[in-house]
This record gives C-alpha cells, structure tokens and sequence, in this order.
C-alpha cells in the first residue's frame, strides 16, 4: 500500500484514488487496516502500530518524505475540517515542506487555543517556531510574534530557566527589529 503511494504519485487522481481504494480493501481483508466512518468520511488505519512500522521501514527516506507529501495533497485538496490542519501539519512536516508545515502548524495552534487546548496550542507554536528560525531568510517581525504567543504558555509548560532563556531571545530579536516596547 505504501509502496504503491510512492510509486504512482503522478498518475493521475481517478486512477490512483480507485487503485487505492482497492489496497485498501484488500489489507482490510486481510486484517492489517481498519477503516472508520465519521459523517460522510472515511478514515483509514493500520490496527497495530508495529505493522505500520515494519511497512514504513521498508521505504527509503526519499520515499518516505514522498508518501508524506502525497498524503498531505490528497487532505489538502478535501481540506474542509479544522481537525485537517493537525493532519497537515504533521505530513507536510514530515514531506519537509517546511513552509506548508509552518503554516499549518500555526493554524494548528490556532484551532488547539480555540478549543481550549492550550498544551496542543503550545507545541504546534513551538513547533512552528522551530520551523521559521531554521528559515535563513526568516521574518523578525513573525517569530516575534509567535515567539510573543508562545510565551504567554511557556510559563505553564516549560522550565523557568529556558523560559527565562527564551524571553531573553526575545528581548534580542525585538531590540534588532527597534520594538522593544512590545515585551513591556
């Protein structure tokens, strides 16, 4: 199944979705996925996380990241639900799309604050943080910002002393960009 998703990602959609939909059946068949409707959707997954593993460790990383995009494409395109941007997130992550995946880890954060969630909130922020200060060309002003919004969690999740840390880091970026009086 996997394999079949890295090997045929340019043939086109109606023939991959209903080649897809046949593996799916037969491992469904076979015991190794189960298939869960919520609404009109279905959702597909593997019932033990080992054979998901073994499966997975089959492909090379080229594969692998190939497999990540490919699915985040086909959630992207259905992208209806905020519960998607969570799937969105992790693939395109894991595609190293790392634009996409900042993006969607914010908006991730976004929909984990909503829902008060704000455990879920703060590691999608931290995550996209991460994301944009690997970005050579990274905008000051954003990871202010989300640096900013991070903070106001970090003092309930993390240690005092890389909170500290932190807001140092802060208090530096904000100084280079002559906005110090948005720490105050």
């Amino acid at each position: 199944l996997l394999h079949f998703l890295v090997m045929n990602k340019y043939r086109t959609e109606k023939i991959l979705s209903a080649k897809l939909i046949d593996y799916l059946k037969e491992a469904m068949g076979h015991g190794l996925v189960n298939e869960i409707k919520i609404g009109y959707r279905s959702y597909y997954n593997f019932v033990h996380e080992q054979i998901y593993e073994k499966l997975y460790s089959f492909l090379s990383e080229e594969e692998a990241s190939d497999l990540h995009f490919i699915l985040a494409q086909y959630i992207e395109k259905s992208y209806s639900r905020d519960e998607d941007v969570f799937l969105l997130a992790y693939h395109y992550n894991k595609a190293q799309k790392f634009e996409k995946a900042y993006d969607y880890f914010k908006k991730a954060g976004a929909t984990a604050e909503k829902r008060l969630a704000y455990l879920d909130a703060y590691n999608y922020y931290v995550k996209a943080y991460k994301l944009l200060n690997q970005n050579e060309n990274v905008n000051k002003n954003d990871l202010l910002n989300l640096g900013l919004k991070i903070s106001t969690y970090s003092w309930m999740y993390d240690d005092f002393q890389k909170n500290i840390e932190f807001l140092i880091d802060l208090e530096n970026i904000a100084l280079d960009l002559n906005l110090d009086e948005q720490l105050a």
